[in-house]
């Protein structure tokens, strides 16, 4: 943030999302992070306030298809195309963190092995779909568990500086 201005000029009639994410690029050793850790995300929110013409853009960091969990930036965009401020959440050096990238368990044993954590009857589960993207979401069926299908989907949760964990 800047707290006497914004923190780029305006650019008026600029694609506001262009023109944030550059500047997300231009400026990531200021935020902390590699040119690898801002090349790949997803815009999970593009949210536009009538009441006060800012647009809200909200990132989430990936590596190789896979979402980091609360791994997210904000970026805050006035009428004008100035850029108000911008919150990192996004995970440095991600690509040397990642511990693996291929599950040590299936979903399946993953919900399994949760259950039997809680001390929770298992009963019979149901492997339902199964996705071939990165992120392997699965769906499962175990009245036991639950009334609704468990969805699991793979991804990368940060442990502490320098350390991300697959998990399910």
């Amino acid at each position: 943030g800047n707290r006497v201005g914004y923190l780029t000029g305006a650019n008026p009639g600029g694609d506001v999302k262009s023109v944030a994410l550059a500047f997300v690029r231009d400026n990531a050793a200021l935020l902390g992070l590699t040119p690898g850790d801002v090349a790949e995300y997803e815009i999970t929110d593009d949210v536009y306030s009538t009441a006060s013409g800012v647009r809200h853009l909200y990132l989430r960091q990936t590596y190789q298809g896979l979402p980091v969990y609360n791994g997210q930036m904000q970026v805050h965009i006035d009428r004008d195309g100035s850029i108000l401020g911008l919150n990192n959440l996004f995970l440095p050096n991600l690509a040397q963190s990642v511990n693996r990238q291929q599950p040590s368990l299936t979903a399946l044993q993953a919900v399994v092995a949760a259950a039997t954590h809680l001390n929770r009857i298992v009963g019979p589960i149901n492997q339902g779909s199964v996705d071939s993207s990165a992120r392997q979401r699965t769906v499962l069926s175990a009245s036991a568990l639950s009334e609704k299908p468990i969805e699991a989907s793979l991804m990368l949760l940060p442990i502490g500086a320098g350390e991300a964990r697959l998990v399910w």
